[in-house]
């Protein structure tokens, strides 16, 4: 199997008829375009029905959809993988930002709050409340 072709993109058997109903679309939208000649075309119907075969060379593509499920479980242990590193990163995000929180609360509780009255004129305009450094 090509590591380089579109199918190789594909984790599940979803992504890979979503991969299948986009080529079918693509393949329409160009007839499309040829019929029609210009430039004004209509969204391809992506709904096919289950059990198509490939839209273009056939048999290449059922041979790498074959190469393709002989290799379904490493994928879907790289996938799992890749979820457990995400997790971990998520947790990791997670701390951060909390004590990103907590510095911030702390910042806060030191600084000294101070109302301020803007004028215009001959009155108030707006009270607005500062956090003074000092």
């Amino acid at each position: 199997m090509s590591h380089r072709g579109m199918l190789s993109l594909c984790r599940d058997n979803d992504d890979r008829d979503e991969l299948k109903k986009w080529m079918w679309g693509l393949r329409k939208y160009e007839e499309i375009e040829r019929s029609a000649g210009n430039s004004e075309l209509q969204i391809p119907d992506f709904s096919i029905p289950d059990k198509v075969p490939w839209p273009e060379d056939c048999e290449l593509m059922e041979n790498e959809e074959s190469l393709w499920r002989k290799w379904e479980p490493s994928r879907q242990r790289q996938v799992q993988r890749s979820k457990f590193k995400w997790r971990k990163i998520m947790k990791e995000r997670e701390k951060q930002r909390q004590f990103q929180f907590v510095q911030l609360r702390l910042a806060h509780q030191k600084c000294k709050v101070q109302k301020v009255n803007i004028y215009w004129g001959r009155g108030i305009l707006r009270e607005v409340t500062l956090d003074s450094p000092w």
